[in-house]
């Protein structure tokens, strides 16, 4: 169906209308967003900020009430909705209900004009429908998710044939289910056979492999690497990371499974944000330095713990080291050499070592395990080390120039005494010879003057 809008086979006089369900993190959102780029060929950000693609968390219209902000007043009342304003601008907008079963359950009823054939919606502020037929409705839901998780599918290999099949039955099974009262123990908000009808498609999102999961928390260590090579707040450092650290990261996902990898990335984004602000707020991660990210050792009892991490500073990464990353066959790669710390990275190849990492006296990076301090490898650089006088003098001049005029003060204060007792001696055995020599002058001045008379 996806590729038939995409290609503009899709029929024109029904809006096509897909419903994504399952367990959290898991992906919903993510298939919404790049479905809205295939369908209107812009970036998603473009489309969020033109309101093309919307987002309406239907959790916020839990009341009957809620319906005349969504849908806009009955008939004969003054007054606008969301959906008919939106469809007025962008007749073919890629429209996102999150959460719908969250919903009143009114809305169900009401929804059904909207997805039917020849789809509109009334417009109260001109009194006239809006089509909806050529718009795209993706609902997302957690309805089933207990009955997915029941499945208890283990993937292994995801290429074989049977894994298919497998995802076929629970398709079949997952849309049986959408046809009782209750499922998982809650009310069904696609209890009524005339919205599921209208419904085109039905997609149960599935548990995450180890594999994929691995392969979301690279993803997820590529994007934190450009934030922070971006990032003055972060000293603009280059991230790396030994081989171990995926799967330690991974392993987080079995212990939040019901948050599916949004949990993962939410601990991923605190750990290793964690070790770059510890890193920076004891001085001993430089800007436009590098952070290799280490698991710890040894582990705790459950496999978890805290990052572990090697810092090099600038002088000890080749420029070319500094490419930025790009993709190798689905792999992230960051290449370039680095001078007595990491020669190459590779994340996500299984053929080939992931790290060719050595320690300034040869041995290989397993050596950094030995202990869980931080390696600091820093080369004396003077124009650093002025740098620094510098800016400690600048941040504390005030409180410096107080301290020299108090240090100036107190250390001429008897200087200036002296110089004062010596000339208040000299003072009266100076008098007489002034007074005398006034009197001479006088005495000549009154004989240079000519005679008037």
């Amino acid at each position: 169906f996806a590729r038939l809008k995409h290609k503009g086979l899709w029929r024109d006089d029904m809006p096509l209308v897909l419903l994504l369900t399952g367990p959290s993190g898991t992906g919903k959102t993510l298939l919404a967003r790049t479905l809205a780029e295939a369908f209107l060929g812009r970036p998603i950000k473009e489309l969020e900020g033109s309101g093309q693609y919307r987002i309406f968390h239907m959790s916020f219209f839990s009341l009957m009430e809620d319906q005349k902000s969504f849908f806009g007043p009955p008939k004969g009342i003054v007054g606008t909705g969301d959906l008919p304003e939106l469809l007025k601008e962008w007749p073919n907008a890629v429209v996102l209900l999150d959460e719908v079963e969250k919903a009143h359950p009114s809305f169900a009823r009401a929804l059904l004009k909207v997805f039917g054939e020849n789809g509109a919606v009334y417009d109260p502020r001109t009194g006239k429908d809006v089509p909806t037929t050529n718009a795209t409705f993706i609902l997302t839901s957690n309805l089933g998710k207990e009955f997915i998780t029941d499945h208890d599918i283990s993937r292994g290999n995801p290429d074989q044939d049977y894994r298919c099949e497998e995802y076929a039955q629970i398709h079949k099974d997952m849309k049986k289910a959408l046809k009782e009262p209750l499922v998982d123990g809650r009310p069904n908000f696609f209890m009524e056979s005339e919205l599921r009808s209208r419904v085109i498609d039905v997609l149960p999102f599935i548990h995450f492999s180890p594999k994929e999961v691995e392969e979301g928390v690279r993803r997820f260590l590529a994007y934190e690497a450009k934030t922070f090579a971006k990032g003055p707040e972060f000293k603009n450092a280059m991230l790396a990371w030994d081989p171990s650290v995926v799967p330690f990261l991974a392993a987080e996902y079995q212990r939040r499974r019901e948050e599916g990898l949004r949990g993962v990335q939410v601990q991923l984004q605190v750990r290793v944000r964690e070790v770059v602000q510890t890193a920076i707020e004891a001085n001993l991660l430089e800007s436009f330095g590098a952070v290799v990210l280490r698991t710890p050792h040894p582990l705790d009892n459950d496999g978890s713990g805290r990052l572990d991490a090697r810092l090099v500073p600038p002088s000890g990464i080749a420029r070319s080291a500094r490419s930025a990353l790009v993709q190798d066959g689905g792999r992230q790669r960051a290449e370039g050499t680095v001078d007595g710390s990491f020669a190459s990275w590779v994340w996500g190849s299984e053929s080939t070592p992931q790290a060719s990492a050595t320690n300034s006296d040869g041995g290989h990076a397993s050596a950094w395990f030995s202990d869980k301090t931080w390696d600091v490898a820093r080369d004396w650089d003077w124009s650093l080390t002025w740098q620094q006088v510098r800016e400690f003098l600048w941040e504390w001049r005030f409180p410096l120039a107080i301290f020299v005029a108090m240090v100036f003060a107190s250390s001429s204060a008897p200087v200036l005494g002296a110089v004062a007792s010596s000339t208040a001696m000299a003072a009266p055995a100076a008098s007489a010879p002034a007074a005398t020599l006034g009197t001479a002058g006088a005495a000549a001045a009154t004989a240079w003057l000519p005679s008037i008379v």
